[in-house]
């Protein structure tokens, strides 16, 4: 999972890309759609991770994976599937 900024000239916000093999990308467009912060501003978003083995994958924390995000001040997200938050 990628999260990364999109930037339409005016607005940058959070979107969201998956990949099994890191070379091919699947774009889920916006990460807040429907949410009162699909358009707020935003560069950076980082998803909670455990190692297992010698990989970092998402964590769940109390049944829900969680990301803090923001530019300026720090908020956290959750979300049951990584894509929608």
């Amino acid at each position: 999972v990628c999260t990364y900024t999109a930037f339409d000239g005016k607005f940058g916000g959070l979107f969201v890309a998956t990949s099994r093999d890191l070379r091919t990308w699947t774009k889920h467009g916006p990460a807040f759609t429907g949410t009162r912060h699909a358009k707020r501003w935003a560069k950076s978003g980082s998803i909670v991770t455990e190692l297992v083995g010698d990989r970092l994958i998402a964590a769940k924390v109390n049944g829900k994976f969680w990301m803090y995000w923001g530019e300026g001040t720090c908020f956290a997200a959750t979300s049951d599937d990584l894509i929608r938050w």
